[in-house]
């Protein structure tokens, strides 16, 4: 959805302790970074609109197939 990376992701063998450890002092210390993960995240929930896509995509789909 963003386009590119926002936040490391810990998959499988990839999800180490010390690493996840190493990421979550990386947000918490570093406000700079904090605010620029929140942003990114912010914009991504703003591109996937509200709550509820399912319903409306039912919604749309039934309408459409009322009108055939």
């Amino acid at each position: 959805v963003a386009g590119e990376k926002i936040v490391t992701e810990f998959l499988q063998y990839q999800a180490r302790p010390q690493d996840i450890a190493a990421e979550t002092l990386h947000i918490l210390q570093d406000g700079k970074y904090r605010t620029n993960l929140k942003d990114q995240l912010r914009r991504v929930k703003e591109k996937l609109g509200r709550p509820g896509a399912s319903r409306r995509a039912a919604e749309i789909i039934l309408k459409t197939m009322e009108r055939d």
